[in-house]
């Protein structure tokens, strides 16, 4: 009976373990996320604030690049975002 229960206890604590250690809070990004005042967009000259990021992507490259590859996506997001950034007369 006393076996019983110390299992049970030990199994409970063990999973209580498990799920704090491998909690998504936990979870790492290296994903860089920027805001920045850029033009809407190429030949226009309305200046919007956009969310920029880089994401570094794991595929191979030629031996001689120096180079991580990425890729970007950028969004146009509220100006609330960039108010801490002077905004660019253009």
């Amino acid at each position: 009976m006393v076996r019983i229960i110390l299992g049970a206890i030990a199994i409970a604590v063990l999973t209580i373990i498990a799920t704090i250690a491998l909690s998504p809070a936990m979870a790492t990004s290296t994903d860089m996320e920027s805001y920045l005042w850029t033009p809407a967009g190429v030949g226009r000259h309305e200046i919007v604030c956009k969310r920029v990021i880089i994401h570094p992507e794991a595929r191979p490259l030629p031996q001689s690049s120096h180079q991580q590859p990425v890729q970007i996506r950028s969004a146009i997001v509220s100006e609330n975002y960039c108010a801490g950034m002077p905004k660019p007369a253009y």
